[in-house]
């Protein structure tokens, strides 16, 4: 085993095999996923590449001028889920409230996973459906004291732990034991 593979099996905490993390492997099948140009999923190039698992349909695209998936492969519900979990999350950063390292900072720290894979891209559709609650209920905690702002390390445990009416049922969507408030 080289180094880069110890390292990812050591670091990996999501549940899935490495190869899913890395969008080399279909999470739906299991089979191995084939790297095309993104013509091939969009109709047109982008300049880019995409890793498809032709037995499923499910892909993911690739940082431009490399072959790094985004993320893992995905159906068209999860890549729904994954833009979703997006316009929920982004405006933490996008309007200030955090840098956008701390915002992803307070997903490490909430769910308990390493930077590394703090990323909505990596996530499967449980994990964005926690993402859209959590963040839907730290924008509401934050537009109603305007001055606030959140330390990742220290008011994410408050915000899982407070009962009060502000955030109702926080630490049973971060668990996936309760279900969101919607």
């Amino acid at each position: 085993m080289n180094t880069c593979d110890a390292k990812l099996k050591k670091n990996v905490n999501l549940k899935d095999d490495p190869l899913v993390l890395l969008g080399w492997s279909c999470p739906y099948c299991g089979n191995p996923t084939k790297l095309v140009e993104d013509s091939r999923i969009y109709g047109r190039s982008y300049g880019a590449k995409c890793y498809i698992c032709e037995p499923c349909g499910a892909w993911v695209g690739c940082h431009k001028g490399t072959d790094k998936a985004l993320g893992r492969i995905a159906n068209k519900e999860l890549r729904e889920l994954k833009h979703q979990a997006h316009e929920a999350f982004d405006p933490l950063w996008k309007e200030g409230y955090l840098p956008r390292t701390s915002a992803y900072e307070v997903l490490s720290v909430a769910f308990g996973l390493p930077k590394e894979q703090t990323h909505i891209g990596m996530f499967d559709e449980g994990m964005c459906r926690k993402v859209i609650a959590l963040s839907n209920i730290i924008l509401k905690y934050l537009s109603s004291e305007p001055d606030r702002k959140i330390n990742p390390q220290s008011d994410v445990d408050l915000l899982r732990r407070s009962q009060d009416a502000l955030v109702p049922g926080l630490v049973g969507q971060i668990s996936g034991t309760g279900r969101p408030d919607h």
